[in-house]
């Protein structure tokens, strides 16, 4: 199970944490099915995954599956991608003994800085105070889904 918040990136802190010492993953993804099961092909540092999301009932958490695929897979689907390709730079850094997966977008959706921060329960994704560098909350902000980001682009502030 995946246990999660979300926050913007306020512009003034984007540079800053973009160069920082941190593990950089380029990804890119597009999803063939949306819903409240969401299948997409996911391509990162040119290795490709086939992921499966189940919704939970939950904005916190969410049921989630990584299946290693076959080297043109993620071209070979691409017919049947619903929106468009998402492009990002993932940096991770660690935090409090916590994990921050910082999302710095590319493409249509350049501009969009987002960080995620997984926790081990429910209950430490309560109690966590965000550091000064997090700005708006977006965990339960169905806009920032890259999914929805995927169908729709970017959210209308």
């Amino acid at each position: 199970m995946e246990i999660e918040r979300k926050f913007l990136i306020p512009d003034v802190y984007v540079k800053e944490l973009f160069e920082r010492d941190a593990e950089r993953l380029e990804i890119e993804q597009y999803y063939v099915t949306v819903g409240t099961t969401e299948e997409r092909y996911r391509r990162v540092n040119g290795d490709c995954f086939f992921v499966v999301k189940r919704d939970t009932g939950s904005s916190l958490s969410r049921l989630e599956t990584e299946t290693p695929c076959g080297g043109n897979d993620f071209e070979k689907n691409l017919p049947e991608k619903k929106g468009r390709i998402i492009q990002k730079e993932r940096h991770i850094l660690r935090y409090e003994n916590l994990k921050i997966e910082m999302d710095f977008y590319k493409g249509e959706l350049s501009g969009l800085a987002v960080c995620e921060v997984e926790f081990d329960d429910e209950n430490q994704a309560k109690e966590f105070l965000p550091p000064y560098f997090f700005g708006k909350e977006i965990t339960g902000d169905a806009r920032y889904r890259n999914r929805n980001l995927a169908l729709n682009g970017l959210p209308e502030t």
